[in-house]
């Protein structure tokens, strides 16, 4: 179980947490409107629904980050360091024949006059030694102030 108090009374959050909070501060001055965002672990309220690219059945996900902007939808997994089972995740919603235009239908019902029709894919979290993805954006928060991008890699 993670501590969330200190003997002396100090506010400790775990890693997770702290990346969440970043990432948030990240995303709102950077003009993002977030619409779901949360720990590993927490509620979420709103799933996706797409087709299984390998086999072609329905599948349902609730990812951690879902935001849009001016120029793109944002669909992202949060985690304290590199995960794999997330990167499959995002890669089987990429795949997926259906996602994308699921993708932006739910935004649309909460951002009718959306113009961009644009989906990034993005693993966050606060693991300096990840090696850049041929596959998937990465954003690294390695502290509370500091933000590192990993685009995909040309390999």
């Amino acid at each position: 179980m993670t501590e969330l108090f200190s003997m002396s009374g100090n506010i400790r959050f775990s890693k997770e947490i702290k990346i969440v909070n970043s990432l948030r501060k990240y995303l709102i001055t950077s003009n993002y409107h977030i619409i779901q965002l949360v720990a590993s672990g927490g509620q979420c309220s709103v799933s996706l629904t797409f087709t299984d690219f390998e086999s072609e059945r329905r599948s349902t996900c609730y990812p951690d980050l879902i935001c849009v902007g001016e120029e793109s939808i944002i669909i992202g997994e949060v985690k304290p360091r590199f995960s794999i089972g997330d990167r499959d995740k995002l890669l089987r919603i990429i795949r997926s024949p259906d996602a994308q235009y699921n993708i932006i239908r739910l935004v649309k019902l909460r951002f009718p006059n959306l113009k961009t029709n644009s989906v990034r894919y993005i693993l966050v979290h606060g693991d300096l030694n990840s090696q850049p993805d041929s596959d998937i954006d990465q954003l690294i928060f390695p502290n509370d102030y500091d933000v590192i991008s990993k685009p995909k890699s040309l390999s």
